[in-house]
Parts: C-alpha cells; structure tokens; sequence
C-alpha cells in the first residue's frame, strides 16, 4: 500500500521571508552580530531539522534522508559520518541525533536500534537493538542523555485508519550499559486527518497539532505541549507543573490565515513527491486525495507558544524556544520558558528567505538550522537575558 504519511507542525507552515541582506538582530537587550555561521552543504545537507551537541563540543547534524556530519565547535571543520546500510555504525533512517558528556550517535526507526560513538564521531560504534515492535509504526520526535541512559519520545500511530486520529507519545528510557528498556510516560500526540482512496492512503497532521517535546534541563526531563500550553517534569512518573503563560496576549488566527497555510502543505506535499521520485500519475492521485484533506481544514481560534524547544547541559531550569507566529511570518522569536511554566520573550529575529526548523542551546549562545534554495547553514546567535 502506497502511504504518504504528510507530517505538518507549525515548522512546515511558517516560511522565514524577508529581504535579501542579512539584517541587525532585534532584541529586547543588546545581543550584537551573529558570531558563528557554518555552511553544511559540502557534508550533502541541503536541509537541517536535527541539531544536538556533544561533549560540549562537537555539533551532530541532520536533515531528512540527508545522513549525518559531525562540526567540531572549535576549528569549525566537521565531515560526514557513517553510511546508508545496516552494518556497524550505518543507517536507513537517522531517525534523531543525540549528544551527551562522553559519545553521540542516532536512533534509527527502520533498523529500531540504537548507535553511540565517540562525540567527534570517530571511532567505532556501539549499536542496541531495541526490543521488537518498540519502534513499530512510529517515529521518534526527541532523544536525550542523563548520564548512562538515553531518553527516547515516539509518537505512535493510533486508530482508526481513517477520519480522525489521535496518536500517541511515548517516553522510554534505554540503559546503555545494562541494555535495559523502561517505559516511563504516556502522553496524547497529534491529531491528523486520514484519507484513503483504493490502494493510496495519507493523513495530515492539523495545523498548529505537534507532539510533545521532551527537554533535558537541571538534571531533569521535562515535557513541553506544544497543543495544550502545558510543561510536565519527568522524574519516576509525570508531574503536570503548569500551564504555560506568556508574556504577550493570545493570538489569535483568522480565516484570512487559512490559505497561507493550506498554500504552505501543498508546496512540502509537491517537495516531498519530488524527493521520492513518484512518477506523474501517483502524484496526480495523491492530490486528488490532499486537495480533498485541505477542503476540510481548520484552524484552531489561537495558536500555541512553543514551536522549538532546547537547553544547555549547564542549564539552570530555563528551557530556551522558539515560539509560535502567524503564518506567512518573516520572524524568529526566542523566549526563555521557566519550569513554572512563565514564559519571557527575549529576541526577535528577522531572517532573509530563511527557513528555522531546529535550533540547539549551548553555554554561550543559541544555534540556529537554517536553509533556503541557496544554501544550507547552521548559525550561532548570543543568548540575551531574559527582562
């Protein structure tokens, strides 16, 4: 059965455009020049929604069905690591990279194992096999060390296989050392719209619907709705810590928003098509099916804050993130979100023709995955303090 499974978050609506300079950062303190921009096109990256550092060091990147380079921080020189395949150290599916104290590595939904190398990416690698069915039908959204244990969130499909679906987010905790596998918490993901036509099937992920994010921060896990405004903290099971506040109004959306957004699936639907090679006639079925999704789209009164979420190792309790705008925005705004669940703008961004679908705290600043049809880039921008 042909199944194009159109995963569309608030990343995939919102297109960073604006003029072609590269513009003064916007801030509500002095934050100066961006200091750090690397091109990650010569690893064969042209687009970047993965970003994790390891060892404090050593950036792992990725982007879809695009494998993986390692960028050593210091020399700002990185290469390209491992190999399409299922051999030591290879991948068909870099599922999530992940950066801890002492290794990296990635999780890989289709050969549902786990690899850790060193953080530099050299060296050789040290893979888990997960146990069966954990990854079956599902796709892992965040993974993070604590010492000797990596935390994995997946979201699972949930029935019904047509209509609306309401799936499902999982947290599991792997024991590098002893090969043990914890289901720790379960929380509701997102909710799609489903649509089969013969052999064909697709759903859509409704606007502004994206599962949980998972955050290390202050020797904690914590969980971001990025539906429901909510923050959790994850220690032996959750604990609901509050809603998330902001320090603006709500937005609101409008039916003046709604083509915007439907003009927005339609161009990753045409991107993705193109990226698989479908032959003319399966892409012509497809958009009968998607034309039909889109007729029965509806955006919710307001939209949620936090789109991206991110936190140093050395953090202290915030949570830096990237918050929510309308769509069709030219901006990047950045805010510092307590365990409260207080949330505080700090900086706002103007990027040109830019689109930001991954960012990476570190000690000294925020790191940015960017892309347009030029290039592809990862840059670091200073974090200024919250007000």
């Amino acid at each position: 059965m042909w199944t194009l499974a159109l995963v569309v978050g608030s990343a995939a609506l919102i297109e960073i455009a604006a003029v072609a300079a590269e513009p003064a950062i916007h801030s509500l303190h002095s934050a100066g020049p961006a200091v750090d921009s690397i091109s990650v096109l010569e690893f064969g990256i042209t687009e970047v929604d993965q970003l994790s550092i390891a060892a404090g060091r050593y950036l792992w990147v990725s982007g879809p069905r695009q494998g993986i380079a390692v960028i050593d921080l210091l020399t700002g020189s990185g290469a390209r690591i491992g190999r399409a395949g299922a051999g030591p150290g290879e991948y068909r599916m870099v599922s999530r990279v992940f950066g801890c104290d002492d290794t990296g590595g990635w999780v890989d939904d289709q050969l549902q194992r786990v690899t850790w190398m060193a953080p530099s990416g050299k060296g050789e690698p040290r893979s888990i096999q997960l146990p069966s069915g954990l990854l079956s039908r599902a796709k892992t959204q965040s993974a993070w060390c604590e010492g000797d244990s990596l935390w994995i969130a997946v979201e699972r499909q949930g029935a019904p296989a047509s209509g609306m679906r309401v799936d499902s987010l999982a947290v599991f905790r792997v024991v590098r050392s002893t090969l043990d596998v914890d289901t720790i918490a379960k929380f509701q993901g997102s909710k799609r719209r489903l649509r089969s036509k013969g052999a064909l099937r697709t759903s859509l992920r409704l606007p502004y619907e994206s599962p949980p994010l998972l955050v290390r921060t202050s020797g904690q896990m914590i969980v971001i709705g990025r539906s429901i405004d909510s923050v959790w903290t994850l220690v032996s099971r959750p604990r609901r810590s509050a809603p998330i506040v902001g320090d603006g109004p709500s937005r609101a959306l409008a039916s003046r928003h709604l083509p915007v957004v439907r003009d927005s699936i339609s161009k990753w639907y045409e991107a993705e098509m193109a990226s698989q090679r479908y032959e003319p006639e399966l892409r012509r079925e497809f958009r009968t099916l998607i034309t039909e999704l889109l007729a029965d789209l509806d955006l919710p009164g307001t939209f949620p804050v936090v789109r991206l979420a991110s936190a140093p190792a050395s953090s202290t309790g915030e949570v830096i993130v990237v918050e929510n705008d309308y769509p069709g925005s030219r901006r990047t705004c950045l805010a510092t979100l307590a365990l409260s669940g207080l949330l505080k703008r700090v900086l706002c961004r103007t990027w040109p023709d830019r689109t930001v679908a991954a960012i990476q705290a570190s000690v000294d600043g925020v790191w940015f995955a960017q892309w347009n049809d030029q290039g592809a880039w990862v840059m670091r921008i200073p974090m200024p303090r919250s007000r």
